[in-house]
């Protein structure tokens, strides 16, 4: 372990880049929220979230990707070329002496001095390189033109995971991949949150619409071929039931040519309307296998009940019987089965509650700040 003798360390936050808001982004923000003074380098940024950090006070650094043409809109593309590993590598970190790296992808690949600490905290192994059938379904043509591409990614991504001098996994889930893509285990598992105080307050202030109106059922999702939302259209295609997408994504035209009159997608939907949503759902589908997944979390937090495909992080987050049911098969026929003897009068809304609490911010901030405390030193504890 190092020795550091700082009483007030020099924090830098290491994430992949912030192009969107999802829930790796509310995640980097928490973080911002237990070291405020810290300041950030990540590969690209969007001009939304410009204006997001400089209200907020946020000192940051940009990779030379930022001057590339179209930098957020060929994001992706830039990362089959490998830039992405060639930014990390030449961010300069000599005057910190805490690094922590939130990453999905890169952001772990960051070069630190030996007296640095620097602490990974893995949402997942890059999913695009590691898992590519997920990225390229019905594509296999552009999986084999760029297989030399994603071989040099795997065996980039392999030998800089060992940099870290601590790495925590956001699951187990995450943490078994880590061990078989990687070969190294995860110190730690500390879950991400939901944040109760918003939900909480978009509910109170929307109350008037949380009233039972005509039943339908909720896929909250980015629009991707590996999210399996095809699956659940499929499904409800032949139950008429109704059923209500929300979400963008390169998958969208395709999944609303397969839809009945019975599924609507709504698109990007504001925070505010997603949660009411979710209030008034009879339950949310999840068809995906998540790394962990903040939406199941989301809905049991607004009381209502989950069907999630049994594997992933949703396995770690809903109790069968209790905040909702899941399914064995990825496939449309298995969800028709559950939705056919689905009820949501067989569960307690309280009890969902109850167990999405587990995943509170609070919990997660002061776990993370503890355990973070006590690695960087023996019983020295600096706060903000």
């Amino acid at each position: 372990m190092k020795s550091h003798n700082s009483p007030t360390p020099k924090i830098a936050l290491v994430f992949d880049d912030l192009v969107q808001f999802g829930g790796a982004e509310r995640l980097l923000l928490a973080f911002f929220e237990i070291w405020p003074d810290a300041e950030l380098f990540t590969s690209v940024i969007s001009h939304r979230w410009r204006k997001r950090l400089k209200g907020l006070g946020i000192k940051y650094h940009l990779s030379f990707m930022q001057s590339l043409p179209f930098c957020c809109r060929l994001n992706k593309f830039y990362s089959i070329l490998g830039l992405h590993c060639i930014a990390f590598e030449n961010f300069h970190l000599n005057d910190f002496d805490l690094v922590i790296s939130i990453s999905a992808r890169y952001a772990h690949g960051v070069i630190t001095k030996p007296q640095t600490l620097h602490i990974s905290y893995c949402n997942s192994p890059g999913r695009m390189f590691w898992e590519p059938e997920y990225y390229f379904k019905n594509k296999s043509w552009l999986r084999k033109i760029l297989g030399l591409s994603l071989s040099y990614l795997r065996l980039w991504d392999r030998s800089v995971s060992a940099r870290a001098d601590v790495v925590i996994a956001n699951s187990r889930t995450v943490r078994d991949r880590l061990q078989k893509y990687n070969g190294i285990y995860a110190d730690k598992v500390i879950y991400p949150f939901v944040d109760f105080t918003e939900i909480r307050r978009i509910i109170s202030k929307n109350e008037e619409s949380v009233v039972a109106g005509k039943p339908y059922f909720l896929v909250v999702s980015r629009l991707v071929s590996w999210k399996r939302v095809d699956t659940v259209v499929e499904a409800f295609n032949s139950l008429g039931i109704n059923l209500v997408v929300v979400g963008e994504g390169p998958d969208f035209s395709r999944l609303k040519s397969l839809a009945c009159q019975n599924v609507t997608f709504l698109g990007y939907v504001p925070e505010d309307r997603k949660i009411i949503l979710m209030k008034n759902a009879e339950a949310v589908i999840i068809p995906q296998i998540e790394d962990f997944g903040i939406v199941p979390l989301e809905s049991m937090a607004c009381g209502t009940p989950v069907i999630a495909y049994n594997s992933g992080g949703s396995t770690e987050t809903v109790v069968p019987g209790i905040s909702g049911i899941l399914y064995k098969e990825q496939s449309a026929d298995a969800i028709k089965e559950v939705i056919n003897r689905y009820s949501k009068n067989k569960f307690n809304p309280d009890l969902c509650i109850v167990r999405a609490e587990n995943f509170s911010k609070e919990i997660f901030s002061r776990i993370v700040k503890d355990y973070v405390d006590s690695v960087y030193s023996d019983g020295h504890v600096f706060s903000n």
